[in-house]
């Protein structure tokens, strides 16, 4: 799960819905669950606040290893000149890993030929 279906619950964005029948079972990178406290707390989220929200939605927490960092580092040349960023990078390479689908509202990254399920949570966007 990226980082931006955990932001949209947290905010209560429209898409949010779509999001939480997947919480429990969805994984998630230690490097995204990094950019949640760091974009939360830079809206003014208490640290606590953040873990307790984490907390209640019981996703689970991968851990950023090797593996991921260099599945991250192939995920370049096919994401550069974009905004796809290091999370998102680690967010794509623990989906390889695991061949699981990327739950995420970046509706760029339907656009890089990256063998990966990719569904987007917000399905009618106001371009």
């Amino acid at each position: 799960m990226d980082s931006s279906a955990v932001i949209a619950v947290l905010r209560r964005e429209a898409g949010a819905e779509n999001v939480i029948p997947h919480l429990r079972t969805a994984l998630i990178s230690s490097v995204n669950v990094a950019e949640v406290f760091y974009i939360a707390e830079a809206e003014g989220a208490g640290r606590s606040e953040i873990s307790s929200a984490l907390a209640r939605m019981e996703l689970t927490e991968v851990g950023f290893d090797r593996e991921q960092a260099e599945r991250l580092a192939s995920l370049y040349s096919i994401t550069r000149g974009g905004s796809v960023g290091f999370a998102d990078r680690a967010c794509l390479a623990l989906a390889d890993r695991y061949q699981l689908p990327v739950l995420t509202g970046d509706r760029e990254w339907i656009k890089y030929d990256i063998d990966l399920d990719i569904r987007l949570f917000r399905h009618a966007e106001a371009a």
